[in-house]
C-alpha cells in the first residue's frame, strides 16, 4: 500500500498551494505520511483504511461505496497536506531563479493556508465518517468526545467580604 492509494501528490500540492518544485514526489513518498495517514484515518475506524484499499479496488462499485472511495480520497489529501504545514513557510519559496528562468510567487499568508485547510478537515471528517457507517454499521466508530481539561468558573464567595 502506498500514499497514492489514497491520494496523488499533485493533489496534495495543489492544496497546499505549491508545485513540484517546492515538493518532489520523493519526498511524499516517504514512508512517513502514509503512515501517519494511516494514523489518522484509524481514528475515524480502526479497519478504515483496509476497507476503503477493499472497495477502491471493487471493479463496479454502488453509489454509496462510490461517495465513501472518493471522500476517502479528498480527506487523504488533505490529511497529509496538514502534516505538511509546520513547513510551509520553509518549502513555499518566494521567489525561485533557475538559470535565466525567474518565478515569484505572489505574496500568500500561511495562516489562511492553514486555517483553509483545518476547515476542510473538519467538515470531510464528518461526511467520511458517515460514509463509513452506511458501509459498515457495526465497524464505524464515533469519534472520541472532546474533553475540556480547563474551563472558567466563578469563585463560590467573594475573598474580600467573605460572602
Amino acid at each position: 500500500m502506498t500514499l497514492t492509494d489514497f491520494c496523488q501528490y499533485s493533489e496534495v500540492r495543489a492544496i497546499l498551494g505549491v508545485g513540484t518544485a517546492d515538493i518532489e514526489d520523493e519526498t511524499l513518498a516517504l514512508p512517513l505520511y502514509l503512515r501517519l495517514l494511516t494514523l489518522a484515518l484509524s481514528e475515524l475506524g480502526t479497519a478504515l483504511p483496509a476497507d476503503y484499499v477493499t472497495t477502491a479496488a471493487k471493479p463496479s462499485k454502488t453509489a454509496d461505496e462510490s461517495r465513501f472511495v472518493d471522500l476517502v480520497q479528498v480527506f487523504s489529501g488533505y490529511l497529509v497536506a496538514r502534516e505538511l504545514l509546520p513547513a510551509l513557510p520553509q518549502f513555499a519559496v518566494k521567489r525561485f531563479v533557475q538559470g535565466k528562468s525567474d518565478m515569484e510567487r505572489p505574496q500568500f499568508d500561511p495562516e489562511a493556508t492553514k486555517k483553509a485547510i483545518l476547515d476542510a478537515i473538519g467538515r470531510l471528517s464528518a461526511a467520511v465518517s458517515a460514509a463509513y457507517a452506511l458501509l459498515t454499521p457495526a465497524s464505524a466508530a464515533l469519534p472520541a468526545a472532546r474533553r475540556t481539561i480547563f474551563a472558567a468558573s466563578g469563585l463560590g464567595t467573594d475573598p474580600v467580604t467573605g460572602a
